[in-house]
């Protein structure tokens, strides 16, 4: 326990080993925190199974987001933040609102995460979050999206904002605006449904100054 052995492991049980303490690799370092002994009589003498607990972790890094614009930051009176549905790119998506953006700024942000949408590898799409690990993929969305309006913002000023979800763009914009730092003028959502965590009470507290 806590020791450096030498030689051969091999598995016995899902998420344990047999080690001959004997014939353990002097490179193998066995953490008293992580690995519990058990000696079983079944198991051959000076044997013993080693028991691992995985332990799952996270850290914050640095990565680049993309997102595409119409119209001019510099006459811009109110900005529109636009968000795809799943399996779509911005670029694509904001195809949809070429010719309304005199006078505003329209965003679309894209998804953090892109896959392939087939086999051949040829196209691609993107999507705000999938179930797995939910509470961070949530927080890095809100996070993502409060730090491209207050880029924005720099640059338009203190114009209001308005969002538009759509889709899977739906239950994003509704985390967001019940989340976020933002305060959204209007709040549009198109061909989708709100997540299932927020009450009745947050949701009416939070919208009650957003169309």
């Amino acid at each position: 326990e806590g020791g450096r052995r030498t030689g051969r492991v091999a598995p016995v049980l899902s998420r344990c080993i047999a080690v001959r303490w004997s014939t353990l690799p002097p490179f193998l370092t066995f953490s008293r925190a992580h690995l519990h002994i058990l000696s079983l009589s079944h198991i051959p003498p000076h044997t013993f199974v080693l028991l691992y607990t995985m332990e799952e972790r996270h850290i914050r890094v640095p990565r680049t987001a993309r997102y595409h614009v119409l119209g001019d930051v510099g006459t811009a009176r109110a900005i529109w933040i636009v968000l795809h549905g799943y399996g779509q790119l911005a670029r694509f998506f904001l195809n949809a609102f070429e010719g309304q953006q005199q006078g505003l700024l329209i965003v679309a942000p894209e998804g953090l995460s892109r896959f392939y949408l087939d086999e051949a590898h040829k196209r691609v799409g993107a999507t705000w979050m999938t179930r797995e690990d939910r509470e961070h993929e949530i927080q890095d969305q809100i996070g993502y999206l409060d730090t491209l309006t207050d880029l924005l913002m720099k640059d338009t000023g203190p114009v209001p904002l308005h969002v538009l979800g759509f889709s899977q763009g739906v239950a994003t914009a509704a985390r967001w605006s019940l989340a976020g730092t933002q305060q959204f003028a209007d709040l549009v959502f198109w061909s989708g449904t709100l997540p299932p965590e927020p009450s009745a009470e947050l949701l009416a507290k939070r919208w009650k100054s957003t169309r």
